[in-house]
């Protein structure tokens, strides 16, 4: 394996996530767009795949922490049956421990459109601008 170093050289990264967000709003709802939800239990729909390509390029360091930004474009597909999702750019400062290769923080910001089916059936983008923070503690 390399040094702490080499692992978070600038690099690309495929991302697909399985991602859980059952403790926490779907990112729409959290801004004030309508809920999806399934016709048959009337549950949200939760966000379970994030997929994309991102860019990963270590900035400096700063007394025990490390700090990178993680950029990209991703793609969230939602658990409905239809194949929804939307998209967008994320931006991310990620912090790590000097000793660590896993991350501590990451902060950052979604930009992108969200599909929304207008009452004359018509679908118009609306724009979905959101900063998110993260941590392991």
């Amino acid at each position: 394996m390399g040094s702490l170093n080499e692992a978070i050289a600038k690099r690309e990264l495929e991302l697909e996530l399985v991602y859980h967000c059952r403790s926490h709003p779907p990112l729409g709802s959290s801004l004030g767009l309508p809920e999806r939800t399934d016709p048959d239990t009337k549950h949200v729909y939760d966000i379970d795949v994030i997929d994309g390509t991102l860019t990963l390029e270590p900035i400096q360091s700063s007394g025990k922490m490390r700090y990178a930004i993680l950029k990209g474009n991703i793609r969230l597909h939602d658990s409905g049956r239809d194949d929804f999702s939307y998209s967008g750019s994320v931006e991310c400062l990620v912090g790590y421990d000097r000793e660590a290769p896993s991350f501590k923080f990451m902060r950052g910001t979604f930009d992108g459109m969200y599909p929304r089916q207008g009452r004359n059936g018509g679908i118009r983008d609306i724009r979905l601008v959101a900063a998110f923070e993260t941590t392991t503690e």
